[in-house]
């Protein structure tokens, strides 16, 4: 934990914070070589403890029952799935409205708040888009509602399927912090 997120943390327990000054601070402060090695980390870090969680289990994986083995198949799937990412991270060759969205969900479990990270992963996941209810062209004329839909408010998972399958990794990565840290107040895993 840097210095920045010891003298954040305090605030932040008691929800006088003003996040959007937060995250405009950790965007500005921070480059992308250090956003990148931070995430990087951070997601090894979830791995790791993850791991040694399952360690017993697969040791003995025939004697295991069916919940077991999905476990371990999902650590599996998470393991295989976030490689792409990690090479992205290695590169610094990665989306930079991604990297800061990731950044913030690292950066808001490292610090325990749990919903805010929850919140930001449904951002990057779903984005802010106004979503078209209905038919949206009925006749020649556009819907007046259309021109507020910009490209940065349309949700990066639904890009390609190797997006869509690293960020459901992070998702997991954030469930194993959030049950890591004992954090039963506020459930979003």
């Amino acid at each position: 934990m840097t210095k920045y997120q010891k003298n954040i943390a305090p605030s932040i327990a008691k929800r006088q914070f003003n996040y959007k000054k937060f995250e405009g601070q950790l965007a500005e402060n921070f480059s992308v070589d250090d956003k990148c090695s931070f995430i990087l980390r951070w997601c090894q870090a979830m791995l790791r403890i993850w791991g040694s969680k399952l360690a017993p289990l697969v040791k003995n994986e025939a004697a295991n029952s069916s919940e077991d083995k999905v476990k371990i198949g999902s650590f599996r799937q998470c393991r295989r799935h976030i490689k792409p990412l990690f090479e992205l991270l290695a590169k610094h060759d990665i989306n930079v409205e991604i990297l800061d969205e990731l950044y913030f969900i690292a950066n808001y479990c490292m610090l325990g708040d749990f919903q805010r990270a929850y919140e930001k992963y449904l951002e990057l996941a779903i984005g802010n888009a106004p979503w078209p209810m209905g038919v949206t062209m009925v006749g020649i004329h556009e819907r007046s509602g259309r021109t507020r839909i910009f490209t940065s408010q349309v949700a990066h998972i639904l890009n390609d399927e190797t997006q869509r399958k690293y960020l459901q990794s992070i998702k997991r990565l954030f469930s194993v912090a959030q049950t890591e840290a004992g954090d039963k107040s506020v459930n979003v895993a």
